[in-house]
């Protein structure tokens, strides 16, 4: 079976706002491009925040293949020309929840990337404002976990230029950004704001994802004796130190 020349056919899909949609291709068989031109495709619209986003796809794909959005509706729109058909294509969606922008308050807490700990989701960017609402406070901040897929694909911890996946912190003072695999390090990613509100800036691209992120915070008296030191380090005169093979290790938070 093939289908029908001269086709102009038009899906919407729409799913709760919270949530993006992720297409399934199992079957993609559509006329080749000639001449690097697509006669017979699929255009998949959607938008997010004023951005229109648009993907034309034609040809063949032997192997099954996903779409997904940044926002939670779609058009689908599937044109053909009178000259050759083919078999088609067979597709499935589903509703997959976003991250979404929220304001924390509170004296303590905790907060973690979508299905922590299983891997967060692709095209990901969302904000989380943590407010201690009392300007003689500010935030201590620390993480117990952090994976993220690293801009150099070896998920190495220093790699600080964060151009794929990261997750950036930001005061109105300063602004930290890191992504990679911290396993064993995460006794470094400790930070304190310089005001009573920080935020969280949380960005993953359209492929490889990992655990994620888990955070802890806590407000605190403005004052620079009170910085924790990390779980299992030692704390003397304003500074911590950690005891690897009887040497010690000066930490500032």
């Amino acid at each position: 079976m093939e289908y029908y020349p001269n086709q102009n056919c038009t899906y919407f899909v729409q799913v709760p706002q919270d949530h993006h949609i992720l297409l399934s291709f199992d079957t993609f068989d559509l006329e080749d491009p000639i001449e690097g031109r697509c006669h017979d495709y699929i255009k998949v619209t959607s938008s997010k925040d004023q951005r229109k986003t648009e993907q034309i796809l034609c040809g063949k794909q032997s192997k099954p293949f996903t779409v997904e959005t940044t926002s939670s509706w779609l058009e689908l729109l599937f044109i053909t020309d009178h000259i050759h058909q083919s078999k088609g294509f067979r597709t499935t969606y589903k509703a997959v929840r976003s991250c979404l922008n929220q304001t924390l308050l509170g004296t303590s807490g905790s907060w973690s990337s979508i299905n922590y700990p299983d891997h967060y989701l692709n095209n990901q960017d969302c904000y989380v404002l943590i407010n201690a609402s009392d300007p003689s406070l500010v935030i201590n901040l620390w993480f117990e976990t952090l994976h993220l897929e690293s801009a150099t694909g070896s998920n190495d911890y220093q790699d600080f230029a964060c151009t794929k996946d990261f997750i950036e912190i930001f005061d109105g003072v300063e602004t930290i950004r890191r992504c990679g695999d911290w396993s064993g390090y995460e006794q470094e990613l400790s930070f304190r704001s310089h005001g009573m509100w920080l935020r969280l800036h949380f960005v993953s691209d359209e492929s490889v994802t990992a655990t994620g992120y888990k955070v802890f915070w806590k407000a605190v008296i403005n004052d620079t004796s009170t910085i924790p030191c990390p779980e299992k380090w030692i704390s003397f005169q304003d500074h911590c130190y950690q005891v690897i093979q009887n040497q010690f290790d000066l930490f500032y938070p």
